[in-house]
């Protein structure tokens, strides 16, 4: 059996330093049976918290954190274990809070074979990791459109004065608890994690964060968002679109797969819708001009309808939503990158780092906005807005308003 290098990187609150332990020792492998040990580059990481020796290991493959998926995107088994083969953990990371021996190491197992770290020296610290009165809270940012395809997203962030985290720990678990995607970030108070796209084999999907504080009492605080179930069928029809008016002529079809993402209308269907239907409960917004200018038209819609006058022969592009919100915002003119929907209530929204000076659109229910109007605020905090709106709007890059907004008032 052939030796490798296993590297160890001790991260002491914002310092990665320097300590490598390579080559495999002899006890090592005669612990490891008939393990075999592969090439394959791992590492661990100790992240401290703390003064009183507690801290979190967390495992690295080729240099990335691992997953319940290989390269490939076939399923493994991930675990800790300690010297006298007990499994500590099936988490990427270990807290110290659960170990009760001096080494640990972490495998991999495909079925076919089974790869391991060499052992790690693993002092134990006080047995209870104290919660600190902050939190920290996580979901996806558009939990309605986690279906198969769609790359899910998300964010992260302190709550209730938790402060900056000296690390924020993120990932993405299907049905068994396995790990699909995750990242590190360190001195961050917020963090947004955009997968791989969803495959069949996901039925449910959740996000989960565990942020940890390096000063003051040594804590850790986790949450993890419900789990989602990936909708994965063909869909309902919800919008069809027609040559002529009443209905008439070509028609193009469109399902509930295909909401809350920009449309690009076929060459044979460019320009020349007349009429519509659409499903109840959703919305739909028609643009000209694809490509995006002073002179697009557009305009949101929430029922059939036989003549689009405003619109008619010039329809390029649609964005069909659920209509349960009042209104969604967009990073982007062209209604992709970060999206943020608010209720049909009177509330005042300061927009967090992740969103603060970010859109560029938005699109309001014809249907809900009925006796509300939107302001937009240029300060966190601050009663000085710069529009009140209650129709549908895109801001190009050229416009003064354009990623402006940092406050958002629904009155």
């Amino acid at each position: 059996m052939k030796k490798f290098s296993f590297i160890l990187f001790y991260i002491l609150v914002g310092i990665i330093p320097q300590k490598a332990l390579s080559g495999t020792s002899a006890s090592a492998l005669d612990n490891l049976g008939s393990l075999e040990i592969v090439s394959e580059s791992f590492s661990i990481t100790r992240q401290s918290m703390g003064t009183s020796g507690q801290y979190v290991l967390f495992s690295y493959v080729d240099g990335e954190l691992a997953t319940n998926f290989d390269k490939q995107g076939n399923p493994q088994d991930i675990y800790w274990q300690a010297e006298n083969g007990v499994k500590l953990s099936s988490k990427v990371y270990l807290t110290s809070n659960t170990i009760e021996t001096n080494k640990v190491r972490f495998c991999i197992d495909n079925n076919l074979k089974v790869q391991c770290s060499e052992y790690v020296s693993s002092p134990v610290s006080t047995r209870q990791i104290i919660e600190n009165t902050g939190g920290i809270e996580i979901d996806f940012v558009d939990s309605d459109n986690l279906m198969v395809g769609v790359q899910p997203e998300s964010y992260s962030q302190s709550i209730d004065g938790a402060g900056v985290f000296s690390f924020i720990y993120q990932e993405h678990l299907d049905q068994n608890e396995r790990v699909l995607d995750n990242t590190i970030s360190y001195f961050v108070d917020e963090q947004t994690l955009i997968g791989k796209a969803v495959t069949n084999e996901t039925s449910t999907i959740k996000a989960c964060a565990m942020g940890g504080f390096s000063i003051g009492n040594p804590t850790v605080v986790s949450d993890c968002s419900p789990s989602y179930q990936v909708d994965d069928g063909v869909g309902e029809t919800a919008l069809c679109l027609y040559e002529h008016a009443h209905y008439n002529g070509r028609s193009l079809c469109y399902s509930t797969k295909d909401i809350n993402k920009p449309l690009k209308l076929p060459a044979d269907f460019n320009d020349i819708t007349s009429s519509f239907t659409i499903r109840n409960g959703y919305r739909v917004t028609l643009v000209s001009d694809y490509e995006f200018g002073r002179k697009t038209k557009y305009r949101t819609y929430y029922k059939d309808e036989k003549f689009v006058k405003y619109l008619n022969d010039k329809t390029s592009m649609i964005l069909i939503e659920p209509d349960d919100s009042l209104a969604c915002f967009y990073e982007n003119d062209d209604f992709t990158g970060k999206r943020l929907c608010v209720a049909p209530k009177k509330a005042v929204y300061d927009l967090s780092d992740h969103y603060i000076y970010t859109f560029s659109a938005m699109t309001i229910s014809p249907r809900l906005t009925r006796g509300y109007k939107i302001k937009l605020g240029k300060k966190r905090g601050k009663h000085h807005y710069y529009g009140c709106y209650r129709w549908t709007r895109i801001w190009h890059s050229s416009s003064h308003y354009n990623d402006k907004a940092a406050r958002i008032w629904v009155k």
